[in-house]
């Protein structure tokens, strides 16, 4: 008392607990590993165009790089199909494609698929492109492209034990070692 004949009181409690954790007012702005803008392209430069896919081309269907003039097989117009023939080039629009490769799982699970031919431009096949064509027991091979990069896994996985593969004679023991790997069943007959 201070002889007012007032008095005051305080009173003042600790707690033991943990301290509330600090909060600051102003937000942290949040580390992006990738940058937001994207790269500009200078006046002079055309964007590179993405490839198109085009309706179905005697059965086939395709993807189009339209600027370097190449096509890839995409699949088949009829899951039914009992033959396929992929050529060496495809014209569509007026426009000469050379077809490059078949896409990965083109035709995977066609049960119906007896003979396939494969082009001479055919430098890739993907992976599962062929896979479970049970049926499939002639292949013909006009490419000498073909490599343990470009053919992709389980390509053949499969197929008949007693299909019959034909390709250039200069390619056919590396064929047979490549395509074995690739899924071709090891009973498989191997012939120029």
């Amino acid at each position: 008392m201070d002889g007012s004949g007032i008095s005051a009181s305080c009173v003042i409690t600790v707690k033991d607990d943990e301290p509330e954790p600090i909060t600051d007012p102003t937000p942290t702005p949040k580390v992006t590993e990738k940058p937001t803008s994207k790269p500009t392209v200078k006046p002079t430069e055309k964007p590179t165009p993405k490839p198109t896919t085009k309706p179905a081309i005697d059965g086939l269907t395709y993807l189009l790089n339209e600027k370097k003039k190449t096509a890839v097989v995409t699949g088949a117009e009829n899951a039914g199909e009992k033959t396929i023939a992929i050529p060496d080039t495809v014209k569509t629009d007026g426009k000469k494609y050379q077809v490059i490769g078949i896409s990965e799982g083109a035709f995977k699970g066609m049960k119906k698929l007896k003979t396939v031919t494969i082009g001479k431009n055919v430098t890739s096949i993907g992976k599962n492109a062929f896979y479970g064509c049970k049926k499939l027991s002639s292949i013909r091979i006009k490419s000498t492209g073909l490599t343990a990069k470009t053919v992709g896994a389980n390509a053949f996985k499969g197929i008949t034990s007693k299909v019959v593969i034909k390709c250039p004679l200069k390619k056919l023991k590396d064929y047979k070692a490549l395509l074995v790997k690739k899924g071709v069943p090891k009973k498989a007959t191997f012939r120029e």
